[in-house]
């Protein structure tokens, strides 16, 4: 079940359908884990001003 997660946070990032950190949560892991496997998976880090303001408001719900 874990994997099948993994995959589709793989795949949604990869089509940058969702940001990191939706890809994180998506595949049921910590952002740093996620960018830790991104290599493995052939992934580029796309990350702009929009991921970053909606990491502030991922962080700020969990405050």
């Amino acid at each position: 079940m874990k994997e099948l997660r993994l995959e589709q946070a793989v795949e949604a990032y990869r089509r940058e359908k969702v940001t990191l950190s939706r890809a994180a949560e998506i595949a049921g892991v910590e952002q740093w884990d996620f960018i830790a496997r991104m290599k493995d998976q052939n992934l580029e880090l796309h990350y702009d001003t929009g991921d970053f303001e909606a990491d502030i408001k991922a962080v700020a719900r969990k405050s």
